[in-house]
Protein backbone atom coordinates (compact mmCIF):
# COMPACT_ATOMS: atom_id res chain seq x y z
CA UNK A 1 0.00 0.00 0.00
CA UNK A 2 1.09 3.68 -0.71
CA UNK A 3 2.88 5.63 1.77
CA UNK A 4 0.62 8.30 1.56
CA UNK A 5 -2.85 6.22 2.31
CA UNK A 6 -4.70 7.61 5.26
CA UNK A 7 -4.68 5.70 7.89
CA UNK A 8 -7.22 3.43 8.11
CA UNK A 9 -8.45 0.19 10.56
CA UNK A 10 -9.15 -1.90 7.08
CA UNK A 11 -6.99 -3.39 4.33
CA UNK A 12 -6.87 -5.54 1.48
CA UNK A 13 -8.54 -9.26 2.87
CA UNK A 14 -10.00 -8.31 5.39
CA UNK A 15 -13.71 -9.80 5.56
CA UNK A 16 -16.82 -8.95 7.75
CA UNK A 17 -19.43 -11.77 7.84
CA UNK A 18 -23.22 -11.15 8.93
CA UNK A 19 -26.34 -12.86 9.37
CA UNK A 20 -29.49 -11.57 8.02
CA UNK A 21 -32.55 -12.46 10.22
CA UNK A 22 -36.25 -11.59 9.80
CA UNK A 23 -37.43 -11.17 13.47
CA UNK A 24 -36.05 -13.95 15.29
CA UNK A 25 -35.15 -16.07 12.45
CA UNK A 26 -31.93 -16.67 10.21
CA UNK A 27 -32.81 -16.00 6.68
CA UNK A 28 -29.20 -15.55 5.15
CA UNK A 29 -26.22 -13.95 5.51
CA UNK A 30 -24.02 -10.92 4.38
CA UNK A 31 -20.27 -10.50 3.96
CA UNK A 32 -18.10 -7.04 3.17
CA UNK A 33 -14.75 -7.68 2.00
CA UNK A 34 -11.72 -5.35 1.24
CA UNK A 35 -10.79 -7.29 -1.73
CA UNK A 36 -7.64 -5.46 -3.23
CA UNK A 37 -6.48 -2.11 -3.93
CA UNK A 38 -7.70 -1.25 -7.50
CA UNK A 39 -7.37 1.52 -9.48
CA UNK A 40 -9.77 4.37 -10.80
CA UNK A 41 -8.60 6.98 -12.69
CA UNK A 42 -5.71 7.18 -11.98
CA UNK A 43 -6.16 6.87 -7.91
CA UNK A 44 -5.68 3.97 -5.90
CA UNK A 45 -8.67 2.84 -4.38
CA UNK A 46 -9.99 -0.15 -1.96
CA UNK A 47 -12.34 -2.11 -3.77
CA UNK A 48 -14.70 -2.85 -1.01
CA UNK A 49 -17.81 -5.51 -1.67
CA UNK A 50 -20.90 -5.67 0.38
CA UNK A 51 -22.91 -8.91 -0.71
CA UNK A 52 -26.33 -9.80 1.02
CA UNK A 53 -28.34 -13.17 0.48
CA UNK A 54 -31.52 -13.75 1.89
CA UNK A 55 -34.89 -15.74 1.41
CA UNK A 56 -37.95 -16.57 3.35
CA UNK A 57 -39.56 -20.20 3.94
CA UNK A 58 -40.54 -21.79 0.20
CA UNK A 59 -39.02 -19.01 -1.62
CA UNK A 60 -41.61 -16.42 -1.14
CA UNK A 61 -39.22 -13.55 -0.52
CA UNK A 62 -35.63 -13.21 -1.95
CA UNK A 63 -32.81 -10.76 -1.76
CA UNK A 64 -29.06 -11.13 -3.79
CA UNK A 65 -27.84 -8.14 -3.56
CA UNK A 66 -24.27 -6.90 -3.70
CA UNK A 67 -23.00 -3.07 -3.69
CA UNK A 68 -19.32 -2.37 -4.53
CA UNK A 69 -17.14 1.05 -3.74
CA UNK A 70 -13.78 2.18 -4.90
CA UNK A 71 -12.35 4.18 -1.99
CA UNK A 72 -9.71 6.52 -2.67
CA UNK A 73 -6.93 5.13 -0.14
CA UNK A 74 -5.73 8.66 0.69
CA UNK A 75 -8.48 10.94 1.49
CA UNK A 76 -11.09 8.05 1.63
CA UNK A 77 -13.93 9.30 -0.67
CA UNK A 78 -15.74 7.50 -3.17
CA UNK A 79 -14.58 7.31 -7.00
CA UNK A 80 -17.25 4.65 -7.73
CA UNK A 81 -20.03 2.67 -6.87
CA UNK A 82 -22.16 0.03 -8.33
CA UNK A 83 -25.19 -1.44 -6.94
CA UNK A 84 -26.72 -4.40 -8.44
CA UNK A 85 -30.09 -5.34 -7.02
CA UNK A 86 -31.89 -8.69 -7.30
CA UNK A 87 -35.42 -9.06 -4.77
CA UNK A 88 -38.72 -10.12 -5.23
CA UNK A 89 -40.39 -8.29 -7.39
CA UNK A 90 -37.32 -6.32 -8.02
CA UNK A 91 -33.87 -6.37 -10.27
CA UNK A 92 -31.57 -3.33 -11.09
CA UNK A 93 -28.41 -2.03 -11.63
CA UNK A 94 -26.96 0.79 -10.94
CA UNK A 95 -23.41 2.41 -11.83
CA UNK A 96 -22.08 5.96 -10.47
CA UNK A 97 -18.50 7.49 -11.48
CA UNK A 98 -17.86 9.98 -8.50
CA UNK A 99 -15.12 12.96 -9.44
CA UNK A 100 -14.71 14.63 -5.87
CA UNK A 101 -12.51 17.14 -6.93
CA UNK A 102 -15.02 18.52 -9.71
CA UNK A 103 -17.62 17.54 -7.18
CA UNK A 104 -20.04 16.05 -9.20
CA UNK A 105 -21.33 12.48 -9.82
CA UNK A 106 -22.37 10.53 -13.41
CA UNK A 107 -24.70 7.60 -13.20
CA UNK A 108 -23.07 5.60 -16.49
CA UNK A 109 -26.18 3.03 -16.66
CA UNK A 110 -28.33 5.87 -17.08
CA UNK A 111 -25.98 9.10 -18.98
CA UNK A 112 -27.31 11.38 -15.81
CA UNK A 113 -25.07 13.16 -13.43
CA UNK A 114 -25.28 16.09 -10.90
CA UNK A 115 -22.87 18.34 -8.45
CA UNK A 116 -22.19 17.33 -5.28
CA UNK A 117 -22.31 19.57 -2.15
CA UNK A 118 -18.89 19.15 -1.33
CA UNK A 119 -15.48 17.35 -2.41
CA UNK A 120 -16.35 14.54 0.50
CA UNK A 121 -18.57 12.06 -2.25
CA UNK A 122 -19.60 9.05 -0.22
CA UNK A 123 -21.84 6.23 -1.41
CA UNK A 124 -23.89 3.45 0.39
CA UNK A 125 -21.85 1.38 1.74
CA UNK A 126 -18.83 4.11 2.24
CA UNK A 127 -17.55 3.96 5.57
CA UNK A 128 -17.89 5.99 8.67
CA UNK A 129 -14.56 6.02 11.55
CA UNK A 130 -15.50 6.18 14.70
CA UNK A 131 -14.20 5.25 18.33
CA UNK A 132 -16.46 2.60 19.91
CA UNK A 133 -16.21 1.23 23.74
CA UNK A 134 -17.24 -2.34 23.90
CA UNK A 135 -16.50 -4.80 27.12
CA UNK A 136 -13.46 -5.93 25.17
CA UNK A 137 -11.96 -1.99 25.22
CA UNK A 138 -12.12 1.56 22.96
CA UNK A 139 -11.03 0.53 19.63
CA UNK A 140 -11.26 2.89 16.48
CA UNK A 141 -14.51 1.31 14.02
CA UNK A 142 -16.02 1.39 10.75
CA UNK A 143 -19.80 1.99 10.98
CA UNK A 144 -21.26 1.03 8.29
CA UNK A 145 -25.17 1.86 8.19
CA UNK A 146 -26.98 0.52 4.81
CA UNK A 147 -30.05 2.28 3.90
CA UNK A 148 -32.32 -0.63 1.22
CA UNK A 149 -34.77 1.32 -0.36
CA UNK A 150 -37.55 -1.23 -1.45
CA UNK A 151 -41.03 -1.64 -0.91
CA UNK A 152 -39.93 -5.20 -0.58
CA UNK A 153 -39.89 -7.28 3.04
CA UNK A 154 -36.09 -5.81 3.40
CA UNK A 155 -37.37 -2.28 3.04
CA UNK A 156 -36.69 0.88 4.86
CA UNK A 157 -38.66 -0.21 8.03
CA UNK A 158 -35.76 -1.95 9.58
CA UNK A 159 -32.30 -0.66 11.14
CA UNK A 160 -29.13 -2.22 9.33
CA UNK A 161 -25.96 -1.50 11.10
CA UNK A 162 -22.85 -3.08 10.79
Amino acid sequence: MASSAAEAPFGPGERMEYRVKLGLMNVGESHMSVRRIDTVRGFPTYHLDLRMDASTAFGLAHMNDRYQSWLDTRTLVSRRFVRDIDETGYQGRRVFEIYPEEKRWERTDEDKGESTPNILALDEISFLRERVTVPAGTFDAIVVQPVIRTLGLFGEGGEAEL
